[in-house]
Formats: C-alpha cells, structure tokens, sequence
C-alpha cells in the first residue's frame, strides 16, 4: 500500500517506494525477458527443424491457447486464491519446462512435437499468473497511480521484448540453443524468488465447481454490461486477432525475405520492445491520464499499420523502423488496455473482468493459425498485409461505435 508520506513524490517514485511493487516490477522483468527470448528460440528452433512457416506458426498458437480457454479460470482463481502462491505456482512449472527443453537439446533428441507441447505448458503458465499479476499490481498502486503503474509494468514487458530477442539471437549464433536456454532456465528462477519475497495477504475461499462456472458468467456480465470495458474487449480481438498474432510468423519474414541470421532476426525482433519502452517511459511522465480510451485506439492503429507496412517492406532498416513503430503502437493499447478494466471494473469482479479479457487475448492463437495457413497459399508476407488492412477496417467501426474515443474513465474506483 502506498502510503500519504509518498504523494508529493513523482508517480513512479511514489511506486517503486513499495516494497511489494518492486518485486511484482522485478519478477515481472526477468520473466518477460525468458517469455520474449524463449518464444525466439523455439520459433527459430522450429523452423531450423521442418522448414516449414505453419510449423513456426503452430508454437504460437499452442502458446496462446490455455489464454483463449482458461482465461476466466485463471481470474476466477486470481479472485479466490492466495496470488503470490498462485504466481509461484506459475514461475515454478516456468522453470521445470525450461529444464525439459534444455535436457531434450543437450541429449539431441528434439523434436517439432516436443516443442508444440513444451510451448502450450509455457502458455498455460503465462495464463494462470495473468488475472493474479495485474490484480496484485492494482491492490498495490490504487486506481489514482494505475496509469503509471501500468506504464511501468509496459517497460517490464518491453524490456524483455528487447532484451529477450537480442540475448536469445545473439546466443544461439554463438554457443547455441542450449547455451540460450540456460540463461532462460536462470532467469525464471530469479523470477520465482522475487515473487517468493511478496508479502501478501488475501482471504482465501473453498473453491466448487459452480463457482468457477458462476464467476465466468459474472466476468462476461460484467463487462459487456459497461460501455467501456466492452469497447476495450473488442479492440483487443482486433489487436490480438489480427495484429498480434502476426508476430508468430515475423523470425520467418526475417530469415526469408530479409536474409537475416539468428543475430539479426533477434535484433529485428527487439525493435517492436524499443519501440514499446520509448512510448511507456513518455507515458510515465503524463501521470493520470481521463481519456484512456482514445490512446487505446491509436495504439492499435499504429500497431496495424506497422505491420501493413512491413510486410511491402524489403530493406532490413525499413523493416526495423516499421516494427519500432509498432512497438510505440503497443505501449498505448498495453498500457490503457489493463488500466481501463481495473479501474471501470467493480473490485470484487475484477479477476473475473481481466479473466474475460485473457480470452480476448487468446484470441490470437485463433489468428495465428488462420495467418499460418494463409502463409502456406499467398507467402508470409501477404498473409501480414491481409491481416493489417482487415484490422484497420474493422478498428474504423469501433471508432465510431463505441464511448472508448469520447467517454474519460471514471475516477471514483
């Protein structure tokens, strides 16, 4: 909790002056850098393995699976469950896939199929610390520093988008896959030990059946019945469905038609993380922001149209610049998405509400999968601009239809 002697500091001051937040930040920093790297690794692996761009594009999907069906479970739990064991649950099972890999690369025994199953346990972890990690992370700031507590947690996520890639390349060009994934197995178990030093205290329930049933109705109620909360539901299927489920498919944009090497394939890939940390750090700076709704909109624009745009793109610096932009795309809609749903949402339906809209992310295995199989018949770099200009269309009436662009969020939770 932040306490009165704090306020007359800088927001993030203010926050990083909390014992709790900065190991919720910290925790959050290792294992975005292990989610960003890994999910490099395993792409480039699969491809080095079948040659195939469906291959690559299937450990995305199984990555984003566990989010599309067990989304409202993991915030159903979040609402009911001690957090902190919720997420050291997380960052454990994190650390026992990475010594899976890392024993099937060294006993040279890989296959596609180990790494298709391997990438939904990884994704499944990721869903069930979802809802647990953002709810904590407003128990800690309150609504008045969500902005910027979300911003920072941005930089956290970004952060490992650029360093994950970057160290995940440059390691697999020199000692290789296994060298590569014990920095990974490292880094998650660093994650683990900030999250072990968390004093928290919730109430923890007994859990039935029933309730996990009545607590997904109650994420839907809840947040189809708020205007705002159902605009940010809606711009995150276009996000995730159309534009961020491209990136699964970028590692073989970047070996193919740009000639890039596992360094600058890595290198290609942070771009998306610099741009991401330029907008969050310049989002800190702005403090409590009343019309969340309209930066989440222009996120989502930017973000589409860097990806039409790199995928007409042939030249390794414009390809860079294209996904730099997306990544300044992304630290709007990153930042207002969350910050959006916990403030409009009732704080004893919150868990659920984000549980919802972990489906609505998980929306892009569902486009990852179509952006594969479109891969296949019209080439990867069609299949980005297919999804670019049918993202833009359908953002267009969101625009018009939804409070999002005209309505601030309410300041009263």
């Amino acid at each position: 909790m932040i306490s009165k002697s704090n306020t007359n500091n800088s927001p993030i001051r203010t926050l990083l002056s909390v014992p709790n937040f900065r190991f919720l930040w910290l925790s959050g920093s290792f294992d975005n850098i292990c989610r960003w790297g890994d999910a490099l690794i395993l792409a480039l692996l699969v491809f080095d393995i079948s040659g195939s761009a469906f291959n690559v594009a299937s450990i995305f999907v199984l990555r984003w699976v566990p989010m599309l069906l067990m989304a409202p479970i993991s915030g159903f739990l979040s609402d009911n469950l001690n957090r902190k064991y919720l997420m050291m649950a997380t960052r454990g099972c994190s650390v026992v896939i990475s010594i899976i890999i890392l024993l099937l690369l060294i006993s040279n025994s890989i296959e596609v199929w180990h790494l298709q199953v391997l990438s939904f346990g990884l994704g499944l972890c990721y869903t069930m610390d979802f809802a647990a990690r953002r709810t904590s992370i407003h128990d800690v700031a309150k609504s008045e520093n969500m902005s910027t507590a979300m911003s920072l947690e941005i930089i956290t996520n970004t952060f490992g988008k650029i360093a994950g890639p970057l160290f995940a390349g440059s390691l697999i060009a020199t000692v290789g896959y296994s060298g590569a994934m014990i920095l990974v197995l490292i880094f998650y178990s660093i994650s683990l030990i900030f999250i072990a030093l968390l004093r928290f205290e919730y109430t923890i329930t007994k859990i039935h059946i029933t309730d996990i049933k009545k607590s997904v109705i109650t994420g839907f109620k809840a947040g189809f019945g708020n205007k705002m909360i159902l605009g940010v539901f809606v711009g995150s299927i276009i996000y995730n469905g159309l534009a961020f489920s491209s990136e699964g498919i970028y590692p073989v944009i970047a070996e193919e038609h740009l000639n890039a090497g596992p360094f600058l394939t890595g290198l290609l890939i942070s771009a998306l993380g610099a741009g991401t940390l330029v907008g969050a750090l310049v989002l800190t700076t702005i403090g409590n922001i009343r019309y969340q709704g309209r930066l989440f909109i222009t996120g989502i624009f930017i973000q589409l149209l860097s990806a039409l745009l790199f995928s007409l793109s042939d030249l390794y610096l414009l390809s860079y610049f294209c996904l730099f932009l997306g990544g300044l795309g992304n630290s709007l809609f990153s930042s207002m998405q969350t910050s959006i749903i916990v403030i409009e949402a009732d704080l004893k339906h919150r868990g659920s509400v984000l549980g919802t809209l972990g489906q609505c992310i998980g929306i892009c295995s569902m486009g990852g999968l179509i952006v594969g199989l479109w891969s296949n018949h019209f080439g990867v770099t069609n299949a980005v601009g297919i999804n670019g200009t049918l993202g833009i269309t359908l953002l267009a009436l969101l625009f018009v239809l939804s409070p999002l662009s005209r309505n601030p969020v309410r300041t009263n939770n």
